[in-house]
């Protein structure tokens, strides 16, 4: 069994609080009762709220940039339709469906209205840098014949958009995972038959 680190675990508890409860309403006091340390022993490892937050932020980039380089070494050209959905399904199930990550984007979409640092953080790594990263993609497949030929950006918003709209129902749990798949995989394939070629 993996022993989690006490860095590990302050970070893991107070991403849990600040989903939960908002980034800001999360004192360090609260933490620390949490975790049943005294102020004294959390700022030992973090020396403010602040950088326990920036260390959550750096993390989730690392989670985000290994997930999208797992994603960029699949072969997309030679995907059948069923390939196309599990390698959809597993960028949801191996990333944005893990507890952490989830959390995290709880945290963000919280506090976006807020926090002009966690709105930028929802708008570029939410939003924009995943449209961005499908656009590319399609703009590939369209030139290698493996989708009809459109503008990438609009695929990229006709792919994305309700794939966002499916994992935000899975992050407010009006959707289980499986309901999520479900819904996730039958998007991937009414997708890929518009148009694909």
């Amino acid at each position: 069994m993996i022993h989690e680190s006490t860095r590990d675990r302050i970070m893991n508890t107070a991403l849990m609080l600040f989903s939960q409860k908002g980034y800001h309403a999360v004192s360090v006091r609260m933490l620390a009762k949490a975790l049943g340390f005294s102020e004294a022993a959390l700022y030992k490892h973090f020396e403010s709220k602040r950088a326990l937050f920036e260390a959550l932020v750096a993390r989730q980039k690392i989670w985000t940039d290994q997930a999208m380089d797992a994603a960029e070494s699949k072969p997309y050209e030679v995907l059948s339709d069923m390939a196309f959905c599990e390698v959809g399904k597993r960028f949801f199930t191996d990333f944005l469906m893990r507890d952490e990550v989830m959390c995290f984007w709880k945290m963000v979409i919280l506090e976006q209205y807020d926090d002009a640092e966690m709105a930028a953080i929802y708008q570029k790594e939410l939003v924009t840098q995943p449209r961005a990263y499908q656009a590319a993609l399609f703009e590939h497949l369209i030139a290698i014949g493996a989708l009809a030929a459109h503008d990438p950006k609009q695929l990229a918003r006709q792919f994305f958009s309700p794939a966002l709209m499916i994992y935000f129902e899975h992050l407010g749990q009006y959707l289980t995972k499986k309901e999520a798949l479900t819904e996730l995989e039958a998007h991937f394939l009414h997708f890929r038959g518009v148009y694909g070629q």
